[in-house]
């Protein structure tokens, strides 16, 4: 299923390793530091939002990005996510956060929000968009990818034309030179669920696919399912 095969797992990290998820101001706490490592531990959503409830007040930026990501990782769907009080106060603590984010903050707060079981909130979607548009020239790879596969996923098409436009020249430029499979694939994908695909950009992707080392049996398929919906031959 494309949500284990583009898991966080998988991700690549350079050798410098990931961006940064908010601009911090000075030296980051290490209470928030703390956090974030007792958020990734948990192993259910009651857990998960024990620590949202008992440390909400302290969260800075990365901290609620950090349990939004977690959130559809442990969603197990024995109960809708409007129930629990603590996912309401999460989302009003994005609307604050947004204006520190950093382009992989964005991008990771956008993939995890898409993949929650029945998120619905288009006026915090709208925001995160037009926060991306304002820093895609700043979006790596990677960045770029799972940002395009959200609106495909999330099926935004008509009120995010701009942004599809900036999504296909930025991964024109750099994920058609990246050599990563995974956002070759991912961006193929992305671009033929939604309507969005044009010759230029799948031509570099193309390219960019037979350049590739390595593409695992998932990712052909991917690739061939996404040149066949947008009748784009290769």
């Amino acid at each position: 299923r494309m949500a284990s095969f583009y898991s966080s797992a998988i991700w690549q990290v350079g050798k410098k390793g990931p961006p940064p998820i908010f601009a911090s101001i000075g030296v980051r706490h290490p209470r928030n530091i703390e956090i974030d490592i007792e958020l990734r531990e948990k192993e259910s959503l009651p857990e998960l939002f024990d620590v949202v409830r008992r440390d909400l007040h302290q969260f800075d930026a990365g901290n609620v990005v950090i349990a939004i990501a977690q959130t559809p990782k442990l969603d197990d769907g024995s109960s809708p996510l409007t129930e629990h009080v603590m996912w309401l106060d999460l989302q009003e603590r994005v609307r604050s956060a947004l204006g520190r984010l950093e382009p992989r903050g964005l991008s990771m707060l956008a993939y995890a929000l898409a993949r929650v079981r029945g998120w619905q909130d288009p006026q915090l979607l709208d925001s995160i968009l037009e926060r991306s548009l304002l820093r895609i020239a700043d979006f790596g790879p990677t960045d770029t990818a799972k940002l395009a596969w959200v609106l495909a996923k999330l099926q935004v098409a008509d009120r995010a034309r701009d942004l599809w436009a900036a999504l296909s020249k930025e991964a024109t430029r750099k994920i058609c030179g990246s050599g990563r499979f995974i956002d070759i694939s991912m961006t193929a994908w992305a671009f033929a669920k939604a309507g969005q695909a044009d010759r230029g950009l799948f031509g570099q992707l193309a390219s960019a696919a037979l350049a590739c080392t390595e593409l695992p049996p998932h990712t052909i398929a991917n690739l061939l399912w996404a040149f066949a919906k947008s009748k784009n031959h290769n």
